[in-house]
């Protein structure tokens, strides 16, 4: 399979469709990877989709010709400027012109000169895949997130590929959409294309599974605690970014507090709900059970959510969401049924999604730092396949204070 071309770094396998998604970069000014998707859609031999066609949505930067034309057809490939001809030109030998290429200090600067001119003559490019089976390297990062889509797993996707830029590595990164067989698949594409390392971005692929990879490949695991793991793990203290927000909630007079979880059995929800439970114990304060209500991060769930614990028809003053995402569902429910926010309920989110201050009334809100999370996960992968060992490391969040909780007169 021939890589695309001088304008694109990034590339993104969705096992889904089986499309293979391009992010475009031209020189040093990289384009937003959410808002300048590049979507390639013609069928090639590899069986992955590699198109010819590009798509931009409106307000993105277009590329220009050189750029949009980066599938060569074969009789163009046929071209290629070979080592016999840079030799022949530079009237030197083609073990000469091989040292030159691979940086070999050991030539005459006459003959390096040379070489050099006759490759700037003949627009001479190496090929990468032949170089890479030379020295049994890819310089490609394997990257296995869950649900591109979502502002979470973006930005940290955005965070290592910005990561990589000033590498020799780029990502390959695959969407497992939070399917088992999506993730195994994966792997198997991604160990078979014969990537340097990996990179998971949260997921639920059993730790055993994870072990058995890390020996073979360098493996990092980020957005997701493995309590297992004192190395290679980095991960957001949920505890802390909750207990922040609880804290700020009872300071703010709230004592009836709901919660709002997210998918049950993730250990992040969980983490989320024992920091909000410790801040309420120092308080004393019992949480009542008729005020925790389950949902799974999104918004339609979160609306279901927040019609279960109005009909249960506990008393509280304020809820405490899981994410973002699930205080959006809440507060169209808390609008629909007439109950201001926050005049009469305050809500406090988690993640600081990008609408989130453009919420009516702007959301006070956990930030989760993802895309440095992300660019630290990138040096440390490299790091990894330098030989050097990565210990786990431990990010914390940012409570970020907007409008969406009154402070209740308690006296």
């Amino acid at each position: 399979m021939r890589w695309i071309g001088d304008g694109f770094r990034s590339l993104f396998v969705s096992f889904f469709d089986f499309r293979l998604v391009a992010i475009g970069r031209r020189s040093a000014a990289p384009i937003g990877i959410w808002s300048h998707w590049k979507e390639v859609s013609s069928y090639a031999r590899s069986g992955i989709w590699i198109g010819k066609r590009i798509r931009s949505r409106p307000g993105d930067g277009e590329l220009s010709s050189k750029h949009t034309d980066y599938l060569q057809d074969d009789r163009a490939l046929a071209k290629k400027t070979t080592i016999r001809e840079i030799a022949s030109k530079a009237r030197v030998s083609m073990s000469t012109v091989s040292r030159v290429l691979n940086g070999n200090s050991f030539v005459e600067e006459s003959k390096k000169q040379a070489v050099k001119e006759a490759v700037d003559a003949l627009n001479y490019s190496p090929n990468a895949v032949a170089r890479s089976l030379v020295k049994g390297q890819t310089y490609t990062i394997g990257v296995v997130s869950n649900d591109l889509g979502s502002p979470f797993n973006g930005k940290i996707t955005q965070g290592i590929a910005m990561g990589l830029q000033a590498t020799k590595y780029s990502p390959v990164i695959v969407d497992a959409l939070w399917s088992k067989e999506m993730s195994t698949a994966a792997v198997e594409s991604l160990v078979a294309r014969s990537v340097d390392a990996l990179i998971f971005v949260g997921g639920d692929i059993p730790v055993e599974e994870l072990d058995q990879l890390r020996k073979k490949k360098p493996t990092l695991v980020i957005a997701r605690e493995l309590p297992e793991w004192s190395s290679d793990n980095y991960f957001i203290d949920n505890f802390a970014g909750a207990y922040s927000a609880a804290q700020y909630l009872i300071k703010a007079g709230h004592r009836e507090i709901a919660f709002v979880s997210g998918i049950e059995g993730r250990l992040d929800s969980k983490r989320r709900f024992e920091g909000f439970n410790q801040a309420l114990e120092e308080h004393q304060i019992t949480f009542r059970e008729e005020l925790y209500v389950s949902s799974d991060f999104t918004a339609p769930s979160a609306v279901a959510a927040a019609e279960t614990l109005l009909e249960r028809q506990s008393d509280f003053s304020a809820v405490f969401c899981c994410n973002d995402q699930t205080a959006f569902g809440l507060r169209k429910v808390f609008s629909d049924r007439g109950l201001r926010v926050p005049e009469e309920v305050s809500i406090v989110g988690f993640d600081d999604d990008p609408l989130s201050a453009y919420m009516s009334p702007p959301l006070t809100t956990v930030r989760q730092p993802v895309k440095f999370l992300g660019r630290e996960a990138a040096k440390a992968v490299v790091n990894l396949l330098s030989g050097e060992p990565v210990d786990s490391q431990v990010f914390k969040p940012e409570l970020i204070i907007r409008e969406s909780v009154t402070k209740l007169d308690t006296t």
